[in-house]
């Protein structure tokens, strides 16, 4: 029995299903080898060299050629505020005894701004970073603790 038309059409339909098969898989095959080639290629060609004169030779006493400034601005923080922090020298003799200044807490204002709850001699104060009271400066504040400059050096105080 010889095949009729319809028979034919399903064959030409599956020949032409199995070349359009046949070029994707080539061509995927041809994608990832050329991939392959090339991560080979990238690893084995050689990397630019630099020339020798771009080479800073050190001094015989092994200093470094040049030094950082790093008393610029934090581009992070609000425009105006410089973050360098210089300690100056203690004006007040290191065995004097920090006064007796205890930490309460935190509070935020209205405007947004942070600032310490501290008690001296009965009095509550309340401080922003950056005041001082009786030369006590606060440097940062937590919920916990505050960090305080006194006599040019940083102290840590914890809630009371």
């Amino acid at each position: 029995m010889a095949p009729t038309g319809g028979v034919k059409f399903e064959r030409h339909i599956e020949a032409m299903n199995k070349k359009v098969n046949t070029v994707i898989l080539l061509s995927l095959v041809l994608l990832i080898w050329g991939g392959v080639a090339f991560r080979i290629w990238i690893w084995v060609k050689p990397e630019h060299s630099v020339p020798h004169s771009d080479f800073v030779e050190m001094a015989d006493d092994k200093t470094p050629p040049a030094t950082l400034l790093l008393n610029y601005r934090d581009p992070f923080l609000s425009k105006g505020k410089n973050t360098a922090t210089t300690v100056a020298p203690a004006a007040r003799k290191a065995s004097e005894p920090r006064p007796a200044i205890k930490y309460k807490g935190i509070v935020r204002g209205k405007d947004g701004i942070q600032r310490a709850i501290v008690e001296y001699q009965g009095k509550i104060s309340t401080l922003a970073k950056g005041e001082s009271i009786v030369g006590v400066k606060i440097h940062e504040m937590a919920p916990e603790s505050i960090s305080i400059m006194w006599n040019g050096q940083l102290e840590i105080l914890e809630v009371q």
